[in-house]
């Protein structure tokens, strides 16, 4: 870890160094603009750096194209044009959430990069000369970045991912030792949102993989994909097997469950696909009997369902294991798809708005005061909120990249004013910045302490005000700490009032979304659109993702209850599938005279109320099963209308 850490501070410091004396060499007039530019791109993990660099070039690029178009015709009258660059912010805010990790960093880069160039805005000529000078300082920086850390990075592939990797059969084991433990709904949710992030850290260390080796652009996407397909079976599964642990212990319940920790156990000590395949093969098949005991135990109708249904939906869960374990080893082996569309359009919408009322409150403040050092103070509090309102903890992260500022402010003071006035030319000026950046760099390595990393390598590189001839007035030093203070305050005032204040709020009409796409779902699949299920268990995904997002501060508790819901949803959006499939197989839906009858009374063009009308053409499905003495379809198809139902019900009271 130590080398780990030493080794991505003398990779930052070589960048510096390599932009600073490329930019001296050709008189660039901020060379700190640069330089802000390698402290945010500089990153650890050299794959993210890659990836991170293309995508600022590309948001680079496009915000200096809008920002003249908004520059030209509006330059004197700053109002309008304020307004058009907070409208262009929270645009960028917006379109962000349609990518993910740093696609979507590259969209958020386009709208504070007009903001960039707002201090040196002049007028006609000068405008554009401004906007290319200062764009070519940032490409200039990204350039430097991606040679050093290019040049120095090992490249070891996908196996240097393979530890994580292979953690997935021991998390599917974990999360059902856990719920034999801890039976409840809120448990099982718990380790379901952690499954969820974890697997979202995989995959973005995978999209990065992809953006570092072409090589591993097609297997990283395969991967990724066959992970967040684990996450409906390892739902369905879950909720089968926190019926048979909430059942009151009897021998027959408690020698399932430990059958079916036998079975998960299996996986363990190998990790390759072989061990699936004989769990599937030769463990599985022997949870039939006990199962079987254990059901006949249970009174409840309901529960009795669930527990009879733990095979199916384990054996479920184990193919989508040994796909997903024979993808990584050949990616062709797994259909490329796109991803389906990962956004609550509603929920995202109130925060770019926020972000464009942000924009323009603090830049009525800022021209109201006449402040000299309002444009950086302007910059900071706009890109700092939209970078840090998607992550999971907007509001914490903003305040620890405060602590930064002040460990920027107690290390730089001194080298600023004592140190770099000594420094006997560009290698002294690199040594002493060495030292200054080794605390943003040892806080950055730690996933602890990466935000206050961050927030420290960036307001450091902005006070030290690297150029050719630097300044070393006391009262720009401390308006410059004033600037940054105030931008990271009233970012956090943002925050709060975007996040926090409006939690319950978001959790509702997340679910409230959640309930729109199921009725829509449900309707597709009727008609026979399998890509509607597929779609369906992204966005599903993407949803509990959100619910990191959303920053609880009075009941945290409803975190845990919105999951259980969205996962109640996805549980019944898979075995409506299922069952589906399976009717269409056996022509209960299509040669059968009597149900197509039946099923003709029921309106057969969209409406608002699917999940209703699905429910009942379930129970009417369930009723001719019924008579024909099918009880296992007959109790499918009514499980199927009930939960639909309680579904309903439960998200409109």
């Amino acid at each position: 870890m130590i080398l780990h850490r030493l080794s991505f501070w003398l990779k930052t410091t070589a960048a510096f160094a390599l932009c600073l004396w490329i930019g001296f060499e050709i008189s660039l007039t901020m060379a700190s603009s640069a330089a802000v530019t390698i402290a945010i791109l500089a990153d650890p993990d050299s794959g993210a750096v890659f990836s991170k660099s293309k995508w600022r070039f590309i948001g680079t690029i496009l915000g200096g194209v809008v920002f003249l178009l908004l520059a030209l015709p509006f330059v004197q009258t700053p109002w309008l044009f304020l307004l058009g660059l907070a409208v262009w912010s929270g645009l960028c805010y917006y379109v962000s959430t349609y990518f993910r990790y740093f696609q979507a960093y590259g969209a958020l880069l386009a709208g504070y990069t007009a903001t960039i160039l707002l201090s040196d805005a002049g007028t006609g000529e000068n405008v554009v000369l401004t906007t290319i000078e200062r764009v070519s300082e940032i490409i200039l920086a990204v350039a430097c970045v991606a040679f050093v850390f290019g040049v120095t990075h090992l490249r070891r592939g996908i196996a240097r991912l393979e530890p994580e990797m292979h953690r997935q059969a021991r998390r599917v084991f974990d999360i059902a030792a856990e719920l034999a433990h801890r039976p409840s709904a809120l448990t099982q949710a718990r380790l379901l949102r952690l499954w969820v992030k974890q697997t979202d850290d995989l995959q973005r260390q995978l999209l990065m993989l992809g953006e570092e080796e072409a090589i591993y652009a097609k297997q990283a996407k395969s991967i990724r994909l066959a992970l967040m397909d684990l996450f409906a079976p390892l739902a369905q599964f879950s909720e089968n097997f926190l019926a048979l642990a909430s059942v009151a212990d009897n021998p027959a319940c408690q020698k399932a469950r430990d059958e079916v920790l036998r079975c998960l156990d299996a996986l363990l000590p190998n990790t390759g696909v072989s061990a699936v395949s004989l769990a599937i093969e030769n463990v599985l098949p022997e949870l039939r009997k006990p199962l079987e005991l254990a059901a006949a135990q249970i009174n409840n109708p309901e529960q009795r369902s669930k527990v009879s249904a733990i095979y199916v939906s384990l054996q479920s869960l184990l193919h989508s294991l040994l796909i997903y374990r024979r993808v990584r080893n050949d990616p062709a082996s797994y259909p490329i798809r796109s991803y389906g569309k990962l956004l609550e359009k509603k929920v995202v919408f109130a925060d770019a708005v926020g972000v464009t009322l942000g924009y323009l409150l603090f830049s009525l403040f800022w021209v109201s005061a006449e402040w000299t050092y309002g444009p950086i103070s302007l910059l900071m509090f706009i890109s700092i909120t939209m970078l840090q309102l998607p992550t999971d903890r907007p509001l914490t992260n903003i305040i620890s990249m405060l602590k930064g500022l002040g460990w920027a402010f107690v290390v730089c003071a001194p080298l600023k004013f004592f140190a770099f006035p000594l420094a006997d030319g560009f290698i002294g000026m690199i040594f002493w910045l060495s030292v200054a950046l080794f605390p943003g760099c040892w806080f950055r390595s730690s996933p602890k302490t990466a935000v206050m990393g961050s927030g420290y390598l960036l307001c450091a590189i902005i006070l030290l005000g690297l150029t050719n001839n630097m300044s070393y007035n006391i009262g720009e030093f401390m308006n410059m700490m004033a600037a940054l203070t105030i931008s990271l305050i009233g970012a956090i005032a943002l925050t709060a009032v975007i996040h926090p204040w409006r939690a319950e709020t978001k959790l509702n009409l997340l679910a409230r979304n959640a309930l729109d796409d199921l009725d829509a779902s449900l309707w597709a699949v009727w008609q026979g659109d399998r890509v509607a299920l597929t779609f369906w268990e992204d966005r599903q995904f993407a949803r509990i993702r959100q619910l990191d997002h959303i920053v609880m501060m009075r009941r945290p508790e409803l975190l845990d209850g919105a999951a259980n819901l969205l996962l109640q949803m996805t549980v019944v959006m898979r075995r409506f599938a299922n069952e589906m499939d399976l009717a269409k197989r056996q022509g209960h839906l299509s040669d059968t005279t009597e149900i197509d009858r039946l099923l003709s009374s029921y309106a057969k063009s969209k409406t608002s109320n699917n999940i209703d009308l699905v429910a009942s053409r379930a129970n009417a499905i369930a009723e001719i099963f019924e008579r024909r003495n099918d009880s296992s379809r007959e109790q499918a198809w009514k499980l199927i209308s009930h939960d639909l139902s309680e579904l309903r019900n439960y998200a409109l009271a």
